[in-house]
């Protein structure tokens, strides 16, 4: 596989090669200084050994003069003889030292030392024997030997090699300054060496960049420049290396940019609402073609017209506020529902959906038809004004009449009669509950659904619930039983009695014969979770989200004909009250229905 030049590579070259060649020039002049220091060391001490060999010379030649014939007896005295031993002894301790390390040198110091120290000894014993025996002929024929001795031992202080390692170093303190000025060159030598080298490889790589990342970038720069400006971008850059692999991962991302515009546009262009955007003056700046399903007009007949002329009904000027609401704050997309003017002349219901763009300082705005569908809502509230208003007198009227003829105000009936009586009393209280519970639906929804809220104590609601279902539980043989309580709930005490009534007949219809349903209340934290709990067949476990749904019956063994509505409005109820309601069972084991209600203020723990 072929090496690769990356820009990490040559970043990272940059930075290593500077620094490599600083390390070797800073290796190369500590070792030249280390030489240099070394020779500077070397000429010291030669210069030293040499000074301190012509001490010894001197002294030897002076010394030499002094005592070296008999005549001079006089001159052998402990204050003449004892400098000039005390400055032989520091002397040979120098050169001693300064020839510790060359064993050849130090092994001449070392004999020259030893004759010199055999030369003070013959002083010595001639300095005693003159002490001793004085200047007589027996005396100096006694001290001729040891002085024939001293003379020779004066040639064996001052050997030839002795001197001539004086010579060589004479030599080495002579040449120190050539080799050190020899050195000083090499440093300068080393700086300007590494000074060239860095300058050329800093204007090769500063060239290598020029002509390849600097011009790679500016061509990226510009890439940048022409997709912005939707202009077509310049040939991929082939290669290797990061600049290049990154301009190719750039068309590739120009291209999905692109093929994102398109399918934006597609949708745009294919999509059934009207999508515009509007400036701050109101102006339609972009539109989409369903701008002429919509309104009938195309798309080039709206671009810079005003958004009000288009506006109809009597909110024009809520709508214009609503704009300039949506304008001021960044908030998340507005909803609101007004109408438009078509090119014909009729008017239609749409909903809007508005958002504020303000790097663009645009809102963009999706107009949805709802003609339709606001016409279906007129249509069923007409029916149900019509079911309400027009159903519900006469409805009422028959139910009294039945009535009447049950209690017998209208004279006695056979038993026949008296059963049709009954059937028709069912029925048409049937009736008046389902037109009942469509009105509250009705009113819920419209938001015209009011409750009187106040104090309520929950022992009466149970109570309500037992008068209203003590015939119907001793008919069917179902025990109904009502745990007392103390607590109060915050509500409106009709609508909850009605809440739990129809959560009651809706256990009486499941329960079977010699059955069992319980009302209870608990309090915890500032609310009241009643009960209603009954022994019938339960609640299939994929039924239980969607039990409090409009028209929707559990199938069960005890299939209720009912109008499905029961406990939809119950769930209304309760949330219409702050509340929730739910609903736990086990299929086979019964239901237990709960709603968690406001506590009242002067409630009592239960």
């Amino acid at each position: 596989m072929q090496n690769r030049s990356t820009l990490r590579l040559s970043i990272l070259a940059l930075a290593i090669v500077p620094v490599v060649l600083e390390i070797i020039l800073l290796v190369a002049l500590s070792n030249l200084h280390s030489q240099a220091d070394m020779e500077l060391e070397r000429s010291v001490r030669a210069q030293k050994i040499t000074e301190g060999i012509n001490s010894i010379s001197k002294q030897m030649y002076d010394a030499f003069f002094m005592f070296s014939a008999e005549k001079n007896d006089e001159l052998l005295t402990k204050e003449a003889m004892e400098p000039i031993i005390i400055k032989f002894r520091q002397t040979y301790d120098e050169l001693e030292k300064l020839t510790a390390g060359d064993e050849h040198s130090h092994s001449m110091i070392a004999s020259s030392s030893k004759a010199a120290n055999r030369s003070v000894e013959l002083m010595e014993i001639l300095r005693g024997s003159l002490d001793r025996d004085g200047k007589t002929t027996a005396a100096r024929a006694f001290r001729k030997p040891y002085w024939y001795e001293l003379r020779k031992q004066t040639k064996a202080i001052l050997t030839p090699e002795f001197l001539n390692l004086r010579r060589e170093e004479a030599q080495v303190a002579e040449a120190a300054p050539l080799i050190q000025k020899d050195i000083r060159e090499k440093i300068q030598f080393s700086i300007w060496t590494i000074s060239i080298l860095l300058a050329a490889f800093v204007s090769l790589v500063a060239l290598y960049l020029t002509r390849t990342i600097a011009d790679k970038i500016a061509r990226l720069s510009d890439n940048t420049l022409r997709l912005a400006s939707n202009v077509p971008l310049h040939p991929v850059l082939k290669g290797n290396d990061d600049l290049s692999q990154l301009d190719q991962v750039f068309h590739r991302m120009a291209q999905e940019l692109q093929a994102a515009a398109r399918k934006e546009r597609a949708l745009l262009d294919n999509a059934r609402d009207f999508i515009c955007s509007i400036d701050s003056a109101g102006k339609f700046v972009e539109v989409n073609p369903a701008s002429e399903l919509l309104l009938g007009y195309k798309p080039d007949e709206l671009l810079g017209s005003h958004l009000i002329d288009f506006l109809a009904g009597k909110d024009v000027s809520d709508v214009l506020a609503c704009f300039d609401k949506i304008q001021q704050s960044e908030e998340t997309a507005t909803t609101f529902d007004t109408q438009l003017a078509r090119k014909n002349g009729t008017v239609i219901d749409v909903t809007c959906s508005a958002q504020f763009a303000k790097e663009e300082k645009l809102t963009f705005c999706v107009f949805h038809d709802t003609t339709e569908r606001r016409a279906a809502e007129r249509l069923r509230q007409e029916v149900v004004a019509m079911v309400t208003h027009d159903l519900r007198t006469p409805l009422g009227t028959v139910n009294n009449v039945f009535d009447f003829l049950h209690r017998g105000q209208l004279g006695e009936l056979n038993d026949k009669g008296q059963r049709f009586v009954e059937s028709g009393l069912r029925n048409t209280s049937r009736m008046m509950s389902l037109i009942n519970d469509l009105l509250d639906i009705e009113k819920i929804k419209s938001g015209n659904f009011e409750i009187d809220c106040a104090e309520v104590e929950v022992r009466n609601l149970f109570k309500g619930c037992t008068d209203l279902y003590a015939t119907t539980a001793a008919a069917q043989k179902i025990d109904l039983i009502v745990n007392d309580t103390e607590a109060t709930v915050w509500g409106d005490q009709d609508k909850l009695l009605r809440l739990l009534s129809n959560l009651v007949g809706n256990a009486f219809k499941f329960t079977p014969e010699g059955g069992q349903i319980s009302l209870s209340a608990e309090q915890n934290n500032g609310s009241v979770k009643l009960s209603v709990k009954d022994t019938g067949p339960g609640i299939p476990k994929d039924k239980l989200v969607n039990v409090f749904e409009r028209y929707l019956q559990v199938d069960g063994a005890h299939k209720s004909s009912g109008s499905g509505l029961g406990l939809a409005i119950c769930k209304m109820f309760a949330e219409a009250h702050g509340g929730r309601i739910w609903v736990e069972s086990e299929e086979g084991k019964g239901a237990e229905f709960l709603v968690s209600l406001p506590a009242g203020d002067g409630s009592k723990p239960v």
